[in-house]
Formats: structure tokens, sequence, C-alpha cells
């Protein structure tokens, strides 16, 4: 018997002459000898049985002649199994090549299905693998980016509060340049307007109060009437505070508290019940969050509050596809720092030891900041949520 993919052999004369048995199946091009210890034992006529021992036979049943195998459809060219299949434009399946592994044929016909109706066992298979479905109750379909399959790709939208100033400002206009719809929030008007303008267009400013009590839902809401979606939201929006801790009056310690940790829970909550598509939502802490400092003992309870509800909301809102991180800044360059280090009784010479307690050898810009906000705002970190980045060159390595 000839090899797959060759000239089928040759019939020797004797066998056309009756000393053989010829097996003929569509036409003479698949003509095949049967091996002669078969042929001996069978009689000259074409369907008869075996020889009786009185001929010289042994009785038994002849074995049938072999089937001609089926040659491949092309080199390399293998149908999977029925569990491997994809759609077609006309509503069949195509079965896929692959580069190895038998499977299961489906049909003889270049690797291609007929057009006959698909058996009603295969319609779960069609459920599932149809990219613009998904079962109740799962996750929407995603992409090894995270990204929903099927939904049309548009402008994201992201509010960043306190961006009229400093860091917020910096990372409202760096997320602007990567673009995103951006809402600046703010208390105060003017510098508000004046980051709207600076920005140009997709960009609103809102002046909203957050520790009010429809503050953080009238912020989200006002994102999807806008824009019509939300994806990102920087919890940036906070106040200082230095002071002894054992002299500390109780009514700052609660207004610090309600801007800087209760305001950020209630607009994460709020923007969290918005985001449709799933989205990421940063929150600014502190270096000191990770560290003790004399005089910042309370500001220190709100940004270490923080830190904790980013991991805890990071594992509670994954099922909606919500990542929730955190970005730790030092000692940055900003209107505040400056104020403060105006405060000091040798400016210069405190600086210097600022700088000299950093590892990097200087202080975070507003920039290097936003450059990690943007990065976890991004598609790149789909697979980033629970974690705090600290920003300041290795302070709180060493």
């Amino acid at each position: 018997m000839g090899r797959r993919g060759r000239e089928p052999a040759a019939v020797p004369d004797q066998c056309q002459a009756g000393h053989g048995h010829v097996h003929e199946r569509a036409g003479a091009a698949y003509r095949r000898r049967v091996p002669r210890r078969w042929a001996s034992a069978a009689p000259p006529g074409p369907g008869a049985g075996p020889l009786p021992p009185a001929q010289g036979g042994d009785g038994g049943r002849a074995r049938p002649p072999l089937r001609r195998r089926r040659p491949r459809h092309g080199p390399g060219r293998r149908l999977l199994p029925v569990g491997n299949l994809r759609r077609c434009g006309r509503g069949h399946l195509l079965p896929l090549r692959v580069r190895s592994g038998r499977g299961r044929r489906l049909h003889p016909r270049a690797g291609v299905l007929d057009q006959r109706p698909l058996p009603r066992c295969l319609a779960p298979l069609l459920r599932h693998l149809d990219a613009g479905t998904h079962r109740r109750g799962r996750r929407p379909a995603q992409d090894c980016r995270g990204q929903d399959r099927g939904r049309p790709v548009s402008r994201r939208t992201a509010i960043v509060t306190g961006s009229t100033s400093g860091i917020g400002h910096e990372i409202a206009r760096r997320l602007h340049a990567d673009g995103f719809n951006v809402l600046v929030t703010g208390r105060d008007e003017t510098r508000g307007e004046r980051v709207s303008e600076e920005l140009g267009e997709h960009v609103v400013f809102v002046a909203v109060d957050l520790t009010s009590p429809g503050g953080p839902a009238e912020l989200a809401t006002t994102a999807i009437d806008r824009f019509g979606r939300l994806d990102v939201v920087v919890n940036n929006a906070a106040i200082d505070h230095a002071d002894d801790l054992l002299e500390a009056p109780t009514a700052d310690v609660r207004r610090v508290f309600e801007v800087n940790t209760i305001a950020t829970i209630a607009v994460l909550q709020e923007s969290a019940k918005r985001m449709q598509h799933g989205g990421a939502i940063i929150n600014i802490t502190s270096r000191l969050a990770s560290i003790g400092v004399p005089t910042m003992g309370i500001y220190s309870a709100t940004k270490g509050a923080i830190k904790a509800l980013t991991m805890s909301a990071a594992v509670e809102l994954a099922p909606r596809n919500i990542r929730v991180n955190a970005v730790a800044p030092g000692m940055t360059r900003t209107p505040l720092y400056d104020a403060w280090l105006d405060d000091q009784a040798d400016p210069e010479q405190t600086e210097r030891d600022v700088v000299a307690a950093i590892p990097l050898g200087r202080l975070a810009s507003c920039a290097d900041v936003a450059a990690a906000v943007s990065f976890l705002a991004s598609e790149e970190a789909a697979y980033i949520t629970g974690v705090s980045i600290p920003v300041d060159g290795g302070y709180t390595a060493h």
C-alpha cells in the first residue's frame, strides 16, 4: 500500500487476471492491492466467501478489503474537535487550523463545514463563543488588557478632586494630555475656571464642597451627564494639619478627617456605583501613612486610613472590574511646601536637610506624582489593584 501523499501503487497484471483481488472505489486512481496472504484465500470470482478446508482454505472468514484513507486537505491542515470552533459570517461554524494534533475531523472538504444545520447540542457552545454576550452573573468578556470586547472605544472620563492647584492640577493636566475628559473640582471658582481655560476642550470645572451631604453624588452625576461615562477617579482633595498631638483641638481633628478621609470615602462610593464598565480609583495618600513624624500625627492618621481603605476596596470592588490603588508622594515642591518652607527660621538650610534625607537627592515634582497616576489609570495597569506606590525618591525605603 502506497504512503499517503504519493501516487497509489501500480496493480500487477496477475492481479488483474484473477490471481489477486482489486478493490475499486471512485475510479482507477484509488485502486489498492490486497496483500497476497488474503488474496490467495479468495476465489477468482468477486464477492465469493472463503475456501473450505478441502480446497486448501482455512475455513475462516475472509478479511475485507482495505478502505482508502482520506487524503489530507493540504499540508499541515487538521481539523479540531467540536469544542474548537469559531463563527463565520453566515452563522455557521468553521474549524480552526492547528499546527499539530489529530483531533476529530468534522468534514472532509478542505477544512470547511458544509451548510447543514448545526446540532442543538452546540447551542451552549455558540452562546459561550459569542463575543457580545456573557452568562448572567459573570463579568463581561475581556481581552488580555482588561478591556471589554465588543464595546466601542470612546474618550474616557476622569474626575480629579482638589485639582485647581499643586499636585491635583498637574494630574488633571496629565490625564487630559492622555486623552481623558477631565472634571476639575475645587471650592475656588476663579482658580477652577482658570484651569479649565488653560487645558481647553474636554475639561469641565465643577465647584463642589465634598464634605456636604450631596457633594460627591453631584460630582459623579455631572460626569455621567456631561460625558456619558465615568472611568477614573483621583481622590486628591485634602488639607494639611500640623500640631502637637496632645494639644490638637477636637474640632480641628474632626475637620481634617472630614476632608481627608470621609469625603474620600464618599467620592469612592458614589463614583463606583456609576462606573458601568469598570474603572480605576486612585487615592493620593502620603509618605506619612507609613512613617511617624512629630506634630503630624493627625494628618498621618487620615492618610493611613485611606491606605487601608485602598486595600479593602480593591478586594471588594474587584468583581465590578474596578481597580483601586494609591499613590504616596514624598516631599513634593508645591505651593503648600513653599509656604511651609517660608515659615522656617532658615529656609535654605531646612531645604538642604530635607534633600539630604532623600536617597535620590531631590524633591519630587508634581509631574513625578502625575506620572504614577497616569500609569495606574491606564490599561497598562489593568492587572494592578490594591497597591500603594511611593513617589518619594526612596525615602520610605531606608
